[in-house]
């Protein structure tokens, strides 16, 4: 009797570790990768050119992409998608990284708002892409390339912050200078808050 009772705590524990894993093996597999990746650590004094190698730059087929090199993220980039539909932006999500409509685009003087990120259940946020599930580990300084119609722009970061899930000031504001802004989720697998990555144009004068 007592071997029977044991099985539905055995069953609820083990239901229990197999949706951790579902949920946040996306981002355990990240970050051990990361950890165990040489990681080009880019600091703000490297100059323009690129420290690493775009030989494979951009994503055959691509348009509009974006590379980190610090993380090793590499994803199209979906442009003009709605933030607010959600059929739209899982749609976008599940091919790539998704610009914001009313954002603006590389070149401009305005924000440009990369998201990666769903804003529904964490349950259906595992399906879509993990391209930046590590922006946290991004500092000032760092890298960002975007490839858009034939030209490739380098940011630097400038900045990161932590801010709550209903903000979006960031997204509706696009001010009136070129700014790169990244969006993911915070925590990793959550939908608790975002986590918001600044970067500013750099000016390139040889890109490879």
């Amino acid at each position: 009797m007592k071997g029977k009772r044991r099985w539905p705590g055995f069953l609820l524990v083990a239901a229990a570790g197999f949706l951790l894993a579902k949920l946040f093996g996306p981002v355990w597999l990240a970050e051990l990768r990361y950890d165990l990746s040489a990681k080009p650590l880019i600091p703000a004094s490297s100059g323009f050119a690129p420290t690493v190698s775009l030989a494979n730059w951009p994503p055959h087929g691509a348009d509009f992409a974006i590379y980190i090199p610090k993380i090793a993220a590499s994803a199209k980039i979906i442009p003009n998608v709605d933030p607010a539909n959600e059929a739209e932006y899982m749609d976008a999500l599940s091919r790539g990284v998704a610009q914001a409509r009313g954002t603006c685009f590389p070149g401009n003087s305005c924000r440009i708002f990369l998201f990666s990120h769903s804003s529904g259940a964490p349950f259906s946020s595992i399906e879509y892409n993990t391209t930046f599930y590590l922006l946290s580990k991004l500092e000032a300084g760092d890298q960002i390339w975007v490839y858009y119609h034939g030209k490739n722009f380098l940011y630097l970061v400038t900045d990161k912050k932590i801010v709550d899930s209903a903000n979006t000031e960031y997204l509706t504001n696009t001010g009136d200078t070129e700014e790169l802004v990244l969006q993911t989720c915070d925590p990793p697998g959550t939908t608790l808050n975002r986590l918001l990555v600044f970067a500013k144009p750099k000016r390139v004068d040889y890109v490879p």
